[in-house]
């Protein structure tokens, strides 16, 4: 899995808080999409969000610890 971030974004740091709650952080690659100008334009206002292996967005925004859970093993 991958989730896309800004350093100092507060919604994403509380997104991750949510991703590791869940005991699904092991092994998802954190990305900072201002290092990509193509990430930028893909992700830039989506931030944060976090993609499976096969590129499929599992949460963005606000992440739904209940409705990421559901995602994660569905």
């Amino acid at each position: 899995m991958r989730f896309f971030e800004r350093t100092d974004c507060h919604l994403c740091h509380e997104a991750w808080l949510v991703v590791e709650s869940l005991g699904a952080a092991d092994g998802v690659e954190r990305v900072d999409v201002d290092q990509d100008p193509m990430l930028t334009a893909e992700y830039g206002l989506r931030i944060p969000v976090l993609v499976d292996a096969r590129g499929k967005v599992l949460a963005e925004g606000v992440f739904d610890a209940g409705e990421l859970r559901r995602r994660l093993t569905g």
